[in-house]
């Protein structure tokens, strides 16, 4: 997704701060700014993730033969964007910590300019260009329950106003600008947390594990709600989409993204280690493996249970020099710095191969089904 830093994903003025931790954070003495190392090769890896996973669904969509039935490649996609939400949890707690510890203040006015002039152009380029083309290619490439050409106008209207999750579950999906509702949903996450912490300071930690409670409570108790009032002849279709608009939101990711930036920049040296204990790390690993393998769901607490295993993975990339993962390179650095136009541009570039191996290629199933 968004690029929330440089240096590995996320990069700090070194000066100041709290007390070192155990495992220092280790900085670019070139730019005297902090530097995570293999952070943006996870990023490439989790975009990567969803064009093969968009891959199979845009065949899916358009009637070709896929493979979105198989466990592991439907599992990619939201694993993937999982990872990224992760990430933003960690980045932008991580940048907010540091600045109210070097300032003693957090500049939301400065924050929001930034993640404006970094996100809002690409953005709203793929929104015109979705929209634009999108009534040309619906027709030949896309299931026609899939794209209802009425509907473009007030998604259109809810994509403007960096709500494409909120269009996402009203009106169903929008092929081409659809991997978008992942980027409103860290916009409307950026919107939020600089003000929370703020608010919070001293409190942040507090804050943090708020925001994983209320939202494992609301997804517990909104269905629930919604059941008991479609007993009693109330319109459900509103809380429809109240419960699918939550599921949308993953808070929980960003906030155990969160968690592991507060332990690591507060220097938590005990928590730290047992974060950075192989046995820690093999079992993140083998989380995420086995619910990808078998695609398994963790009912309310999915967000809770990917979002803690990608935390566990980030904080050792980012500041163990005994990681089990190693992700540090040239190539992957420089794939993961452009991973956000990887992410936002891949649907095109999907749909314009589908649509030639379907017009020149009639034997694509070969191609596609061995």
């Amino acid at each position: 997704m968004t690029n929330d830093g440089e240096s590995g994903g996320a990069s700090t003025d070194g000066s100041g701060g709290p007390e070192a931790p155990a495992f220092p954070v280790p900085i670019d003495p070139a730019e005297k700014r902090i530097h995570f190392p293999g952070l943006n090769g996870l990023r490439f890896f989790a975009a990567f993730s969803v064009l093969l996973y968009h891959i199979e669904a845009l065949k899916s969509f358009s009637q070709m033969p896929n493979w979105i039935s198989i466990p592991v490649l439907h599992s990619l996609g939201p694993y993937g964007v999982v990872c990224f939400f992760s990430l933003s949890g960690f980045l932008i707690t991580y940048l907010l910590l540091e600045e109210s510890a070097r300032t003693g203040n957090i500049r939301v006015r400065r924050f929001y300019m930034r993640r404006i002039l970094r996100i809002w152009p690409l953005y709203y380029l793929i929104v015109v260009l979705g929209f634009l083309i999108l009534p040309l290619t619906a027709d030949l490439l896309v299931h026609p329950q899939v794209v209802t050409k009425g509907d473009l106008l007030p998604k259109l209207a809810l994509f403007l106003a960096f709500l494409p999750n909120l269009a996402w579950v009203t009106f169903g999906i929008t092929p081409l600008a659809g991997p978008l509702w992942s980027v409103g949903v860290e916009e409307q996450f950026y919107l939020l947390w600089p003000v929370l912490l703020r608010g919070l300071r001293s409190h942040a930690l507090l804050g943090i594990v708020a925001v994983i409670f209320v939202m494992v409570g609301l997804r517990f108790a909104l269905p629930r709600i919604a059941v008991a009032l479609g007993s009693a002849g109330s319109d459900y279709s509103s809380w429809r989409i109240a419960i699918n608009f939550l599921w949308t939101l993953k808070l929980e990711c960003m906030a155990m993204g969160a968690l592991a930036a507060y332990w690591l920049h507060g220097g938590f040296d005990r928590v730290l280690r047992v974060l950075y204990f192989p046995l820690t790390q093999l079992a993140a690993l083998g989380l995420i493996f086995f619910s990808l393998w078998t695609n398994q769901n963790y009912q309310q607490f999915d967000n809770v249970v990917w979002g803690s295993a990608f935390a566990v993975l980030i904080v050792n990339l980012a500041a163990n020099p005994r990681s089990l993962l190693k992700l540090e390179n040239r190539p992957l650095d420089y794939l993961g710095k452009i991973s956000f136009g990887i992410y936002v541009y891949h649907s095109f570039t999907i749909v314009g191969v589908l649509l030639f191996l379907r017009s020149w290629m009639p034997t694509q199933g070969l191609l596609f089904n061995g």
